[in-house]
């Protein structure tokens, strides 16, 4: 019998040594197969970890605790704390109080903002639509109050993706141009969604022959209304092209597409809204929630929004008051990855977006966070659920990562010279892996992309 046990265990510890020498020589493999790829490429700085979801152990490393450029990866960061700190099913609030309404009349009308990143003109509609129907047909004064944000970011440039924050935001502060060609040798049908904003609009976009696309809309005046300068051409055989660009003043834009949503539903306004806080006593009219936290997340992450990261990094910044403090929500997100043990030497947080170039990440950071959420069976579903699905979806919808499709989700960054891809995998052996590559210095955005393409197709190839 003795002899029996010893044989079986003699075999089981073999057979151990066995499979776990072939392991170490596997994974050498594809360091080895790694390694090449990346000693490759000159010029430019890498970072590259790989985990093993099962075991939590980093199975490669390649410059992995070197702070990096992440670009858009930061919001791995940001969407990791937010759900954590706020909750899948946070909701941001817009509410509309009121002093006294008598005979449909309201001499004071606050609208008071909480920071929702998803409120679109639709939703404003049903905001000036509650108004109405709980009895106001008249208002003495239209007063928006937008101090919960006590300080904002001002937009850093006229494109959608450089808009600034604010309290009461509206489609993502920014305006929708639509260009439209006719037929040659006549103007081009421009309009501006949404149009109770007032833009005004001077020159013209001339419709050629061909399908050339020669025109400019440029910023021409900062005062509400905002006016644009049309200028060039687009072919007529060119289908209509739409274009977006940052509002110069989110409250004004947002108080004055609510003025018009009012009058359009029989409300007669003020002329303009004016800008204060809600005094003492005002008895709430309505309460506008916004979709759950989960939904939101999911739209940043598939089409990387800036200006909701900066929004929802803000109101991470809540103060026991009330307030929302930006610098506050990123001294949140720091304070995060130094109590989860990380060295503040491989980190820095300057923004909740990643447009920063101040912002430093390691590849380590980046693998360890999103280990760390898979465990987390409250976030987990929701924050992989807000990942691109390669080659399906978000802004892995045309990349070219083979034939991985749903094998792997994940979040892109790009900046002039920085390209990153983070996400999960499942390998050829169904083995999950958290990964995260991070290129500084790179010398052009397809050889970027073709570097993180080969990366994960090794990766996925796993032991073969």
């Amino acid at each position: 019998m003795r002899l029996t046990k010893f044989l079986h265990y003699s075999r089981y510890v073999f057979l151990t040594l066995l499979l776990t020498g072939a392991f170490q020589t596997a994974r050498a493999d594809i360091s080895s197969r790694l390694e090449n790829i990346l000693r490759s490429q000159q010029g430019a700085a890498l970072g590259v970890a790989v985990i093993d979801i099962d075991s939590g152990r980093q199975i490669y490393g390649y410059n992995a605790e070197t702070p990096l450029i992440p670009a858009s990866v930061m919001k791995v960061l940001t969407t990791t704390v937010a759900l954590k700190e706020l909750g899948p099913d946070f909701r941001f609030e817009t509410r509309v109080f009121y002093d006294v309404i008598r005979d449909g009349f309201a001499s004071n009308l606050y609208v008071q903002g909480g920071g929702d990143p998803d409120l679109t003109t639709e939703k404003l509609w049903l905001i000036a639509r509650a108004i109405k129907q709980r009895g106001v047909n008249r208002i003495g004064r239209l007063v928006l109050d937008g101090s919960r944000f006590t300080d904002t970011i001002s937009r850093r440039g006229v494109r959608a993706y450089q808009s600034g924050t604010s309290a009461l935001a509206l489609n993502f502060n920014s305006f929708g141009f639509e260009v439209c060609p006719t037929v040659p040798g006549k103007n081009a049908r421009t309009v501006v969604d949404p149009p109770e904003a007032g833009v005004v609009l001077s020159g013209r976009i001339a419709t050629v022959k061909g399908n050339s696309l020669a025109f400019q809309i440029d910023e021409a005046a900062l005062q509400m209304p905002p006016s644009y300068r049309l200028s060039g051409s687009i072919g007529a055989a060119k289908g209509c092209q739409v274009i977006y660009r940052s509002v110069p003043d989110p409250q004004h834009y947002f108080g004055e597409v609510l003025r018009q949503l009012l009058k359009s539903l029989g409300v007669i306004v003020p002329d303009k809204a004016v800008f204060a806080t809600l005094p003492p006593g005002a008895k709430r009219l309505w309460t506008h929630k916004s979709k759950a936290l989960s939904l939101i997340l999911e739209d940043l992450n598939h089409y990387s929004n800036n200006f909701t990261a900066e929004q929802i990094t803000t109101v991470l910044g809540t103060s026991s008051k009330g307030t929302a403090d930006h610098r506050l929500g990123l001294a949140r997100m720091a304070d995060y990855l130094k109590r989860s043990g990380f060295d503040p030497t491989e980190f820095y947080v300057a923004d909740g977006s990643g447009l920063s170039r101040e912002n430093r990440l390691s590849a380590r950071i980046v693998t360890r966070i999103l280990f760390e959420v898979h465990r987390d069976k409250n976030i987990q579903p929701e924050f992989e659920k807000s990942l691109s699905v390669a080659g399906r979806n978000g802004t892995l919808r045309k990349r070219d990562l083979g034939a991985l499709g749903l094998r792997l989700r994940g979040k892109t960054g790009t900046l002039d010279g920085v390209s990153a891809l983070s996400g999960y995998l499942f390998d050829v052996d169904k083995r999950k892996l958290a990964f995260a590559i991070l290129q500084n210095r790179t010398v052009s955005r397809d050889r970027a992309f073709y570097l993180e393409a080969r990366v994960v197709k090794e990766l996925y190839s796993g032991d073969k």
